[in-house]
């Protein structure tokens, strides 16, 4: 069973080591994350659930993607709403934006993928082996869908 969100973010915060700051930016713009960045999540019914210390996008990175997707959808009448079929999303996949494909590409192997590799490397996972199969950027209208159901992805 997941945890609400409220919960999670109260128990995150009551461990003093979820401190949202603003990211340091490496080389390329992509934010640096180092094993330090990284905090395991004690959850009684798994290990290795990690969570950053940080925030991996910035504000203003998710305001560039919203903008940059809005615009997209403009220019190809709308938005997605049929991709997913088990929990449908309002949605634009990444890769009809090129502009937000390089950037997330850039930004998945800056720090994402490093990070991934420095909470599991030694289970054997390498961020030069990490691959995105579906990337998409998600809609919600309060009044017409909030968030998703509990699910499972695919991948």
């Amino acid at each position: 069973r997941v945890q609400p969100y409220e919960k999670l973010t109260q128990e995150l915060r009551a461990l003093e080591a979820y401190a949202p700051q603003k990211p340091r930016r490496a080389k390329g713009g992509a934010t640096a994350a180092p094993k330090a960045d990284l905090q395991e999540y004690p959850c009684s019914r798994a290990r290795g659930v990690y969570f950053t210390k940080r925030p991996v996008l910035t504000s203003t990175d998710c305001s560039w993607i919203i903008e940059t997707c809005e615009a997209h959808a403009l220019t190809r009448g709308g938005w997605h709403t049929s991709r997913h079929y088990t929990t449908p999303t309002t949605d634009i996949p990444v890769y009809e934006v090129p502009e937000v494909c390089s950037w997330l590409h850039a930004m998945c192997a800056d720090t994402c993928f490093p990070l991934i590799e420095a909470a599991y490397g030694p289970l054997g996972v390498r961020a030069k082996d990490i691959r995105i199969l579906d990337a998409f950027v998600v809609r919600y209208n309060a009044k017409l869908q909030t968030g998703l159901p509990v699910h499972e992805d695919g991948s």
